[in-house]
């Protein structure tokens, strides 16, 4: 269970700029304590911002989600961290980063709260 959402639309004016440019492509759901994403919309936590998530999503963040048949909220910030660290050490090469090639090099681990 996720809890009732703490982000208020004035959060989300503050965060204009620095993690999404066009204030329409977000909503904050304040009112559920279960997210209901519509479709072709992903929950997100603030915590992805900080650590480096940029809105809309990379055409390579949506591949390895696919490859790994996960959804955006099922990650943490470090996953987050880490497919930032593969762009950038891959783009500094000249390269395109590809899901596959990501998904080649890290293994999914699922964790279950106890």
């Amino acid at each position: 269970v996720f809890g009732k959402s703490t982000i208020k639309q004035n959060d989300l004016d503050n965060m204009r700029g620095r993690y999404f440019r066009d204030k329409s492509i977000v909503r904050a759901d304040i009112d559920r304590v279960v997210p209901t994403p519509e479709e072709k919309e992903v929950v997100i936590f603030q915590s992805f911002f900080k650590a480096g998530l940029w809105l809309p999503l990379s055409r390579f963040v949506v591949e390895v989600l696919k490859t790994y048949q996960i959804f955006l909220h099922q990650i943490t910030p470090e996953a987050v961290i880490r497919m930032g660290i593969f762009v950038w050490a891959v783009r500094s090469q000249g390269l395109e980063p590809s899901a596959r090639s990501f998904c080649s090099m890290h293994e999914l681990l699922y964790e279950t709260k106890p």
